[in-house]
């Protein structure tokens, strides 16, 4: 059950969404995620993706008062998780009612993709502060205290340096969370 689609309420609330990114447990986060979410017309899925499938996430209207947003934890890491979830509430936003976006991590290729990218990408790093970002010490504790500051999870900050190649995917890893299924279902 959802309250009517509120697109402004929705992007009031991502706001409140990005401070979830602190919590540990997906116990924890989700159901607040789920009740920011209903409270303004989206209904939020976590669906386990069949094997072979690559998508992270999916978005549509399911009609004019209500949407859904389909999110699969694919890589099971607090930085692919959010950026997912934010990517997904950009189409939502961004794109018509009448399109369905299926995510599947590969290269991507419609201006929509990319627009979704970028609306991601500014909620998690904050725009007015992508200058200080693009000058952060690549050290634990100077991204432990950039992260703190815009207000997202430390994994997510890595997992925008490393898909900037401002860090190899190998370096400082140990800042993400990692979830098994069990946490998740």
């Amino acid at each position: 059950p959802c309250d009517p689609w509120n697109p402004d309420g929705f992007r009031d609330r991502l706001h409140a969404a990005r401070r979830l990114s602190w919590k540990k447990h997906p116990a924890l986060f989700l159901p607040a995620l789920r009740r920011l979410c209903s409270g303004v017309g989206v209904a939020v899925i976590i669906a386990r993706t069949p094997k072979g499938c690559p998508a992270s996430g999916a978005t549509r209207f399911l009609s004019e008062r209500k949407a859904m947003m389909v999110l699969s934890f694919r890589y099971r890491s607090d930085d692919q998780f959010w950026f997912t979830f934010f990517h997904e509430a950009g189409h939502l936003l961004l794109h018509g009612r009448d399109a369905l976006f299926v995510e599947d991590g590969g290269e991507v290729t419609s201006e929509e993709e990319r627009e979704a990218n970028a609306f991601a990408e500014a909620m998690i790093l904050s725009p007015n502060r992508m200058e200080e970002f693009e000058r952060l010490r690549l050290d634990k504790n100077s991204i432990m205290q950039f992260a703190r500051s815009v207000g997202v999870a430390p994994g997510l900050v890595v997992g925008q340096l490393q898909y900037r190649k401002r860090i190899p995917p190998s370096r400082l890893n140990g800042l993400k969370r990692r979830y098994e299924w069990d946490q998740i279902s």
